[in-house]
This record gives structure tokens, sequence and C-alpha cells, in this order.
């Protein structure tokens, strides 16, 4: 009975553990995304681009 419920406890602070990583990154994946989609959009929008050309030629 007791293992059960330290098995139990232990699990939810894993799982506690777990979100509190997830929020804690969850900003800095969206702040790394929206890098990277500005970076894109400067790399393509900027001048024409033809489709051909890879991306290294571009800058």
């Amino acid at each position: 009975m007791m293992l059960r419920r330290a098995a139990r406890r232990q699990r939810r602070l894993l799982s506690d553990r777990c979100g509190t990583v997830l929020v804690r990154y969850r900003s800095f994946m969206l702040l790394v995304a929206v890098g990277a989609i500005t970076m894109l959009t400067q790399v393509y929008g900027g001048e024409d681009v033809p489709p051909d050309t890879p991306a290294i030629s571009a800058n």
C-alpha cells in the first residue's frame, strides 16, 4: 500500500517537472521559431530569388 502511494506521488512529481520544463522551453522555442521565420522572410522575401538557385547564394 505504501509502495503504491509513493509510486503515485513520484509519478505526479515527474509529470509536474516535465510540465514546467515544457512551459519553460515553450517560450524559447517560440522565440526561435519567430527568429527563423523572420530570417527566412528576409532571405526569400527581400529580393526576387529564382526558385532554382540555392539559398546560400541568395544572400
